[in-house]
């Protein structure tokens, strides 16, 4: 198995949870929750998010959610 750990956050007004497996620094998903409950952001390319960490995390902070 794998060791999963869970942080809750706030994604823009969002609650959501941030997973991190086998203690990595870097999360491999952010789920999000309550009425945006199934939408998933997922990290594909760990070397990617080690470069630009600060600019995704900027990205991040700019993205508006919106349910239909």
């Amino acid at each position: 198995g794998t060791d999963l750990e869970c942080k809750q956050i706030d994604l823009r007004g969002c609650p959501a949870t941030q997973g991190y497996y086998n203690g990595d620094s870097a999360w491999s998903f952010i789920a999000l929750n309550d009425e945006y409950n199934g939408c998933v952001i997922r990290l594909e390319d760990r070397e990617l998010f080690d470069k630009y960490s600060d600019e995704i995390d900027l990205i991040l902070q700019t993205v508006k959610f919106t349910a239909y």
